[in-house]
């Protein structure tokens, strides 16, 4: 019998999960390339990034069928798969999670060093932006999850929204600054001409 709670069954909420890890692995790995690359200059990079990250959701897969979902249980926030055995805090979980943060997170430290080469004051602005908004992102999930236990706590779930949206606004005005950011720094927008 197919456990059901508020619309969804253990096998729609699995499959879920599942599509959405490769849409986030996916733009992670893109985003990973896009680092490397502005470093590197190495094109053909995407390749062992792509193969890299497809071991990875393997390796994802392989752990949410070991755990066993037998359930679904209501969070505070969203339902989320209930297990058959115990997965906070196995090993396995634990590294995969650092294998999802970590290299996206040093990545963006590694995309901080062009700023020092960065030949106008946009193009600085710009890279220390896009830069501080993902060791942001997912520096505090690093220190959450790592460091604080905080994934376990309602509010967690909350600030990390804010988190989110507070990151994704960085990347947007790396782009297009406001107005008076603009006029009293001097910046322009990707798009613009270089102000005098």
């Amino acid at each position: 019998m197919v456990s059901k709670f508020d619309g969804w069954s253990v096998a729609g909420l699995m499959t879920y999960t599942q599509v959405l890890l490769l849409v986030i692995l996916a733009a992670l790995a893109g985003l990973l390339y896009y680092f490397l690359y502005l470093l590197t200059g190495w094109r053909s990079m995407w390749r062992t990034i792509t193969f890299a990250y497809a071991a990875y959701y393997v390796a994802i897969l392989f752990f949410l069928q070991w755990a066993d979902p037998v359930g679904i249980k209501q969070g505070a926030i969203s339902d989320s798969l209930e297990y058959g055995r115990e997965v906070t805090g196995h090993w396995f979980a634990t590294v995969l999670g650092a294998l999802l943060l970590a290299p996206v997170f040093i990545g963006a430290l590694g995309y901080f060093s062009l700023y020092f080469k960065a030949p106008d004051r946009s193009g600085r602005f710009r890279i220390g932006a896009l830069a501080g908004a993902f060791v942001f992102w997912f520096g505090t999930s690093l220190l959450a999850s790592y460091v604080f236990h905080w994934n376990d706590h309602t509010w967690w779930r909350w600030a990390s929204s804010l988190v989110s949206l507070i990151a994704s606004y960085m990347v947007y005005i790396s782009y297009r600054p406001p107005a008076w950011m603009r006029k009293r720094f001097r910046l322009h927008g990707y798009d613009d001409a270089e102000p005098a």
